[in-house]
């Protein structure tokens, strides 16, 4: 180990790895995106909703980096499927908040005990220091992105 990689060629390794690890990994699940209940963004917002346990529809709109009437009907969707609901703000009247609903947390811990045990499978043959350095660039790789607005 121990080698390191010129960015082009890291680049390079990237684009091969990567979709193919991504296959794998999404390719093992049997959840809602997979059955086409939900689309990826309508799950992206659904998760975003929940982790906050609510949320404004412009904060919504500013993650998913969505336009206002696709972000309308994304949530119409959400909505009609009853996996969030919208409420009046309570500091603005006139704005709405999203929540989730209970069906929409059931639906994220179906999902979330699923694609544990996919990563599992696919992290086991790793040692723990391993496991350690993957997260931790991982980490760092999304901190450093978070904190550019990308």
């Amino acid at each position: 180990m121990g080698e390191g990689l010129p960015p082009e060629e890291f680049v390079r390794e990237l684009l091969e790895w990567m979709p193919r690890f991504l296959r794998q990994m999404f390719g093992l699940e049997q959840d809602h995106i997979a059955r086409g209940v939900l689309t990826v963004p309508q799950h992206w917002a659904l998760e975003h909703v929940a982790r906050r346990d609510g949320c404004s529809v412009g904060e919504l709109g500013k993650v998913l980096r969505r336009a206002p009437s696709t972000l309308t009907a994304l949530t119409d969707r959400l909505v009609e499927l009853k996996l969030i609901r919208r409420a009046p703000d309570p500091v603005d009247r006139r704005a709405i908040r999203l929540y989730p609903t209970a069906a929409g947390r059931r639906l994220l811990a179906d999902f979330y005990r699923r694609r544990a045990e996919v990563a599992r499978r696919h992290f086991d043959g790793l040692s723990d220091r391993e496991r350690g350095q993957y997260i931790r660039l991982l980490r760092k790789v999304v901190e450093q992105t978070e904190a550019r607005g990308d």
